[in-house]
């Protein structure tokens, strides 16, 4: 088996169409569907479930992906063994918390991408728990979590450092003229990332422990339509205050001082120790060691969303 049909085969395992592997490794679509065409052939199987531009493993499929994960891992380490010191190039497939890259990480990633112009590197947004099995399973070289310091044996953890959270409601909501205690949530609407989501499992069970019952909880995939809604009077939101930060200072949302339990919150970078450290996810971490820690511009995130798929 060609190790170039079995990279095609793995990384259209993680991104789950063959227009993106073909995207991220250099190749046409037609050459990425040519290259399973020919491991199907030799196998005598087909691996993949085709349905509209999205692909699933079949059982078959889901057999050889280890295998072929470990052959490609196997050489590219013999590459790197053998050859002279270079810059890292190839993939790098990086899930991250919407708000990191759109509050944390705009001058970051362009600065990475002008430094290392041979890596070609996907973000992909999710929850810490899908991040977590992503990293194990190899779908994801590495993960920018919203979450506590991990205590996982199988994962690596560079603290990148704290990120406070807060309630916002708007400016003429009920509740924004005073502090904000638990059990002033009760019967009121809560507006909130979508489950999965450490912050808001930890409020949850907060709110559950002190028996508080919130009239109802909206739940919403991405951070810009919860700020809409917010901002429309619709309820209360819970978020990191890095995402709320532009709203307080130009007056369209208000903070609530919280009266309750505290909540901690870390920016992690993580990565999985079982699999290969390669290249291109090496470089990643070494300069996220190296940047200090601060708020973005917002036009710095947007342009960078614009040029990294």
């Amino acid at each position: 088996m060609e190790i170039r049909n079995l990279r095609s085969f793995a990384v259209a395992v993680r991104l789950e169409r063959f227009a993106r592997a073909a995207e991220t490794l250099g190749y046409t679509p037609s050459t990425i569907t040519a290259h399973i065409q020919a491991l199907e052939a030799e196998l005598g199987a087909f691996l993949f479930f085709r349905e509209g531009g999205v692909v699933r493993l079949t059982p078959e499929g889901e057999k050889l992906l280890p295998f072929a994960e470990q052959m490609v891992a196997l050489a590219e380490q013999a590459g790197e063994a053998v050859r002279s010191p270079r810059v890292p190039c190839g993939p790098l497939l990086v899930g991250a918390a919407e708000t990191l890259v759109d509050h944390r990480l705009g001058g970051f990633l362009e600065g990475f991408c002008r430094r290392y112009p041979d890596v070609s590197l996907s973000l992909c947004y999710g929850s810490c728990n899908e991040f977590r099995s992503a990293l194990r399973r190899g779908t994801l070289d590495l993960a920018l979590l919203l979450d506590r310091s991990s205590e996982d044996p199988d994962l690596e953890v560079l603290d990148l450092g704290e990120e406070p959270l807060a309630f916002a409601v708007a400016p003429d909501h009920p509740l924004a003229s005073g502090p904000l205690t638990p059990p002033g949530l009760e019967e009121q609407t809560l507006i909130l990332t979508e489950a999965g989501c450490y912050y808001r499992g930890h409020l949850e069970g907060v709110l559950e422990a002190l028996g508080v019952h919130p009239r109802a909880v909206l739940s919403l995939g991405q951070t810009a339509p919860i700020l809409q809604l917010v901002r429309a009077g619709g309820g209360i939101t819970f978020l990191p205050r890095v995402a709320l930060a532009g709203d307080f200072e130009a007056g369209t949302l208000t903070e609530l001082a919280w009266e309750g339990p505290e909540f901690s919150l870390h920016a992690l970078l993580t990565r999985c120790r079982l699999r290969p450290f390669g290249g291109p996810a090496r470089a990643f971490w070494e300069a996220m060691e190296e940047h200090p820690w601060q708020e973005e511009a917002p036009e710095a995130s947007l342009s960078v969303s614009d040029k990294i798929q």
